[in-house]
């Protein structure tokens, strides 16, 4: 479509542009550039006028909806799907069900039994709050046992590490005695999977948090190569590095609290999906996620929305969507 731009008093623009509505406005110039601007009072009677005068099927602005999978076939489906060293991001409000999302895709993973390099490919969750019934809850004690040094010994592939925390004043510095040197050894020696909780605590600086934002953005950014696979979760996307929504293969989306963490994540999932949170991410359900599957090669862009068994509200009968 060909329509003219004022964008200011002395400059024109005449593109070719197909039209997608959101936030900010999207223009797709040529099929394959894309340009942000503000919606302005100046851009909307000019683009408005140039829509009333097309034919309606020549404009697309609704993304396809996402595909509604019960978490049975989710769980299917991420099995047969996921491939050791693919990062997952999860983010969501406090209560959302993020967390039990995480510890069941550890489950998930566990459950495969996959071997590295010949040998097992261990599933290492880390905790660092006083206390977590869901941890508990999902991961029984006889199967994912709480280890207090790494490696875990031999029939304890799949393990807990939780650390006592303390009063605040110390916690993360006795957390961060653990945890540093931990992820050293998990990422030199690749091939596993470890559940991250709460990345931002994790990032910040001490005495709030662990003061491990490079050892994160590493893990991010390059420990795929090593089949390592990363899972966190975050409920403050903005307190968190950019690597944790451009890296990971699968980015799981609950719905968010504040109009400023909906565009951080929108923005940085990518201009391909972008349009869809904005859409159907406000239309979630109680515990319902929007999870949003890339690759690169072979090119892949999919996005379904389920709910965890098991959270407050869930069918009980396992088929909760």
């Amino acid at each position: 479509m060909g329509c003219v731009l004022h964008e200011s008093q002395t400059a024109y623009h005449h593109v070719n542009v197909s039209i997608v509505k959101g936030p900010r406005l999207t223009l797709i110039v040529h099929g394959h550039t894309t340009i942000r601007v503000p919606w302005l009072h100046t851009f909307r009677f000019a683009i408005e006028e140039s829509i009333s005068k097309m034919p309606g099927p020549m404009l697309d602005v609704s993304p396809s909806p996402p595909n509604v999978v019960y978490w049975d076939d989710f769980q299917d489906l991420f099995a047969e799907s996921h491939r050791q060293g693919e990062h997952v991001a999860i983010v969501g409000p406090n209560g959302s069900g993020k967390t039990m999302m995480g510890l069941e895709l550890c489950k998930i993973i566990g459950a495969r039994r996959q071997r590295v390099n010949g040998r097992p490919s261990p599933v290492c969750v880390l905790q660092y709050k006083p206390r977590d019934d869901t941890l508990r809850m999902v991961l029984p004690e006889e199967s994912w046992p709480v280890i207090k040094k790494w490696p875990p010994k031999y029939g304890e592939e799949h393990c807990i590490v939780w650390p006592r925390g303390g009063p605040p004043s110390t916690a993360a510095s006795r957390q961060r005695a653990v945890f540093a040197p931990l992820l050293d050894k998990i990422y030199v020696e690749g091939g596993q999977t470890v559940y991250i909780p709460e990345a931002a605590y994790f990032e910040r600086a001490q005495p709030a948090g662990l003061s491990l934002s490079g050892t994160m953005e590493q893990f991010w950014s390059t420990a795929r190569s090593n089949k390592l696979t990363v899972i966190s979760d975050t409920q403050r996307p903005r307190k968190v590095t950019l690597l944790m929504w451009t890296e990971p293969a699968w980015v799981i989306i609950y719905q968010l609290d504040h109009r400023d963490d909906v565009k951080h994540v929108a923005d940085l999932v990518g201009t391909d999906f972008g349009t869809t949170i904005w859409t159907y991410l406000p239309r979630l359900g109680t515990h319902e996620c929007l999870v949003i599957r890339r690759q690169r090669h072979p090119k892949v862009r999919e996005v379904y929305v389920t709910r965890v068994t098991g959270v407050t509200g869930n069918n009980s009968n396992g088929r909760g969507r």
